[in-house]
């Protein structure tokens, strides 16, 4: 796309393409992320000859800067070496100059006091700052905090009274917030802040530290969390417009972040109207009443679907609402002709009972019955509410804890990315330097089925079928292997499990601290409330939700094509105004 940009107000250019380009990710935070750019480098407003140049404008710096050491308000320091040719990130118009951060304002530190004094602290005290304080902070001043601190406080700690107009720069845990302070303002150790001596210069070095975060980010050390020092804030580089110049600037910002802002509520706006549509629709389906009923809803979905699910977290809600309807018999049509899934339990029980008497499973403690109350809906004629550990003939049996080697050995353990995400995944394993005997329970089979037992809660318990060759692969401590008799489809199974109701219940039975990770214990799954319908009748459901699912990839599939394309015709028109800048 060739775009003109000499002579014509950048707002005026971008904004004409907005309704082509508002679609891609993260289009407005690039719009705001440009307009730095932008005007940081000299190139958002016109130059004006008759501006005092920034080197008068930096005597005036230096002989305010003396007045204060003169007066003791601040200390004489070394001055700091000149901005080198090589350190400057880019070019600047003529009448600006490159000076180090240190040179127009003072970088001061902060301070907390002792938490266990309760008098170092007040209600109504002294403003006092923290970086979380700032955290979704979108306006440009800010008046306090959450907290307060005494005027003990403030004197017993490191803290220092910032005047108003300090620019406020988090230097840790995160770095990059930015703010002004409308008033007389103090902060914790989290920051790094620049008191400048001409304060009409405030809102110019604001919007230079929001444009410099992420360059500061990259400069900044630390193991436990990254911090950038004083020293560090001192020799930032900053380019130095003429103060006329930084008062333009400051105006067009302003404006051109407001009209970001606009875009961004019609945004919302937008997604909420898709939203509500979305949950029309999917509410049509999980409200039809039979299989074709859900067919015409599915239908209606697929011809509005550029309107109705627009992003790739949308289709994974639409997945879920399949699986809802599939496990809740709606999917597909009932057969009267079909064995009762009852029969299949009666077969299943006595299968068990002849694997305990040849010794190949042991018998296990009874698993209570599944009372009315207890099911989140009711199942058409023929099927039955049961328990997951009620139709296994094997299992939940948890793997091997293994450590990782780094050659190639005889054993490859799974990790648990090779069924995050409800199918199996052969690419995600690791070598582990142990013999598995080959008649071990740990290997895997063609059609085993493999449940997640310690995950996070958005993925603790999902579940995968094993669909690769035998004995190639054994599975990790933090998954459970079952295996199921002929009469329970483990592809109908493992939907069942993935399904939302199911999904519900683990996150709501999986026990972990604030430090540890989530997981389910073989209990937990066992009692897993299974609606089980008949064999017939689980091979259709599969074979219907496979139908749909392929649909849905291909749906994400077209969204993301669309997202990708419309993010590399973004990025080519930021570019090239850069360049034409």
């Amino acid at each position: 796309m060739k775009m003109s940009f000499d002579g014509i107000p950048i707002e005026d250019i971008f904004f004409s393409e907005f309704a082509t380009l508002a679609a891609a990710p993260d289009c407005v935070q690039k719009l705001r992320e440009l307009i730095l750019q932008l005007a940081v480098r000299g190139r958002l407003v016109p130059q004006d000859p008759a501006d005092e140049p920034a080197n008068v404008l930096l005597e005036r710096i230096a002989a305010e800067k003396k007045r204060l050491v003169k007066e003791g308000k601040i200390k004489k320091q070394a001055p700091l070496p000149r901005v080198r040719e090589d350190e400057a990130p880019f070019g600047v118009p003529t009448g600006w100059m490159w000076v180090r951060l240190d040179t127009i304002g003072q970088i001061v530190g902060g301070g907390t006091p002792k938490t266990d004094r309760s008098d170092f602290f007040s209600e109504n005290g002294l403003p006092w700052l923290t970086p979380a304080d700032l955290n979704g902070f979108k306006a440009k001043y800010i008046c306090r905090g959450k907290r307060d601190i005494s005027e003990q406080g403030l004197q017993k700690s490191s803290a220092q009274l910032l005047p108003a107009g300090t620019v406020l720069f988090s230097s840790r845990a995160p770095i990059g917030y930015v703010a002004i302070s409308a008033n007389e303002i103090s902060t914790n150790q989290g920051f790094k802040s620049c008191v400048p001596y001409i304060p009409k210069m405030s809102e110019y070095i604001y919007y230079f530290l929001k444009f410099a975060g992420k360059i500061i980010d990259k400069n900044a050390t630390g193991t436990t969390f990254r911090e950038i020092s004083g020293k560090g804030m001192k020799n930032v580089p900053f380019p130095l417009p003429p103060l006329s110049e930084q008062h333009r600037i400051v105006a067009k910002v302003d404006a051109i972040m407001a009209l970001c802002d606009e875009l961004e509520a019609r945004q919302v706006a937008q997604q909420e109207t898709h939203a509500k549509i979305g949950t029309a629709a999917l509410a049509a389906l999980l409200e039809a009443e039979n299989a074709a009923t859900f067919d015409d809803a599915w239908a209606r979905i697929c011809d509005e679907f550029d309107l109705i699910f627009d992003t790739p977290e949308n289709v994974t809600a639409l997945r879920q609402a399949v699986l809802q309807f599939a496990v809740q018999g709606k999917l597909v049509e009932q057969n009267p002709e079909d064995e009762p899934a009852s029969m299949l339990l009666e077969r299943i029980a006595v299968e068990k009972a002849q694997l305990v008497k040849g010794g190949k499973i042991k018998k296990e403690k009874p698993l209570s019955p599944v009372r009315g109350g207890e099911v989140p809906y009711v199942v058409p004629e023929g099927w039955v509410w049961t328990k997951l550990g009620s139709i296994t003939s094997f299992g939940p049996k948890n793997g091997y804890s293994s450590v990782a080697v780094d050659s190639p050995s005889n054993t490859k353990c799974l990790t648990l990315t090779a069924t995050t995400y409800g199918s199996f995944n052969p690419n995600y394993y690791k070598y582990i330097d142990t013999d598995v005997e080959n008649d071990s329970d740990l290997w895997l089979e063609e059609g085993d089925l493999l449940i997640q037992r310690g995950n996070s809660l958005d993925y603790v318990g999902i579940s995968a079928v094993y669909s690769g060759p035998s004995h190639e692969f054994i599975y990790p401590d933090l998954m459970m292997k079952i295996k199921f008799p002929e009469d329970v489809d483990v592809h109908f199974a493992s939907r069942v499990i993935n399904s939302p109701v199911s999904r519900c219940y683990f996150r709501q039975k999986a026990s972990g601290t604030a430090g540890s990770m989530p997981k389910v214990n073989q209990a937990i799954v066992n009692n897993l409330l299974f609606p089980l319908p008949p064999l017939a009748e689980q091979h259709r459901i599969v074979a219907k939700v496979d139908v749909l699912m392929a649909l849905c990839d291909n749906l994400e599939a077209r969204i993301r094509k669309r997202q990708d394309a419309q993010t590399k015709l973004l990025d080519s028109v930021i570019a090239e105004m850069t360049v034409q800048a």
